[in-house]
């Protein structure tokens, strides 16, 4: 069976970051037909916007032949299993943060909420099963309450390291 993707940019920007991890893609065309299949109309320009909103480039593979990869995210931090992406998020977002078990509490500025919520789901951290955003808190679903607890330090050092602030 195959993987299910909502018809939005967000699910679009997937299935792309899916199919470039597990294909060998040399063309934005490919990319046109292989999300054509899912039910996505796009053209080459969309693609190629997207292409570059997810860091792909066009790199020689093992066979000497040009494909599509996503390159990883240079983070520049100790703590570094976030994204840099979150990394700003948060620096510019929380307010505060708290846990209960297995779950994070974010507080954010009023009407950011989603927002940082979009930057953890693009995070991809393991520890993370998925969040619920409102106006202003994200709620932060972890596997454990140890992993909740490893989340939460990191954005704390995070968060410190961007305010000049320490533990």
């Amino acid at each position: 069976m195959s993987e299910l993707y909502p018809l939005t940019k967000t699910g679009r920007l997937r299935a792309i970051r899916d199919f470039l991890s597990t294909t060998r893609v040399s063309s934005q065309v490919q990319l046109v037909d292989r999300l054509a299949q899912l039910g996505f109309s796009v053209t080459q320009t969309t693609v190629s916007r997207d292409l570059v909103e997810l860091r792909a480039a066009r790199v020689r593979d093992a066979h000497g032949d040009l494909v599509y990869r996503i390159s990883p995210i240079a983070v520049d931090k100790e703590v570094a299993e976030l994204s840099e992406r979150l990394f700003r998020l948060a620096a510019e977002l929380i307010v505060s943060t708290g846990q209960a078990v297995n779950q994070v509490v974010l507080r954010t500025h009023a009407g950011a909420a989603q927002f940082l919520a979009s930057g953890l789901d693009e995070a991809e951290d393991p520890r993370v099963l998925g969040s619920i955003a409102g106006d202003d808190t994200v709620l932060v679903i972890c596997q454990s309450e140890e992993s909740a607890r490893a989340f939460q330090e990191e954005l704390m050092k995070v968060l410190s390291s961007f305010t000049g602030t320490s533990d």
